[in-house]
């Protein structure tokens, strides 16, 4: 008896060539967008970082003063991009403590001095603090006389 053999067609698996470079054009498309779109929320994000740095350093000086820490008043000095936390009616370079800014962040201030009187809190200054980040956002912290700091986006 002969046999016979009958070929049985049967799929190929897998994909092929042109399948598998056209998921891979848009997987690369919407990981383009994802980076994109990272880069802003790690922008904002420091952008925030920066006016709560501000922020903390102002109430810290406001509230070292209104509890009569030390013998002086106690202030903040703010430049474009530190910030320095001291004791005194007076700003001396380098005599307080140095914060700095997030990379990319930077603010308006060439040489603003907030000082807070001693047992009252009251400020010497109301000035506005502008912040900026690398793509253009932009937060405010302003200081008012009676010494209440208001961060705003």
């Amino acid at each position: 008896m002969a046999r016979t053999h009958l070929k049985i067609f049967t799929p190929q698996r897998g994909f092929s060539l042109i399948e598998t470079l056209v998921v891979v054009g848009i997987l690369s498309i919407i990981a383009v967008f994802a980076l994109g779109s990272l880069r802003g929320v790690r922008s904002r994000a420091a952008l925030s970082d920066g006016q709560i740095l501000i922020v903390r350093a102002l109430e810290e000086a406001r509230n070292r003063a209104v509890t009569g820490a030390g013998t002086s008043d106690h202030g903040v000095h703010i430049e474009p991009g530190k910030i320095e936390t001291f004791e005194g009616s007076v700003y001396i370079p380098g005599s307080g403590v140095e914060s700095f800014l997030p990379p990319g962040v930077s603010t308006d201030q060439a040489n603003a001095i907030v000082i807070f009187k001693r047992l009252v809190g009251q400020s010497s200054a109301n000035p506005t603090i502008m912040l900026s980040n690398v793509s253009g956002a932009t937060s405010t912290v302003a200081v008012t006389l009676d010494g209440a700091i208001i961060p705003s986006l």
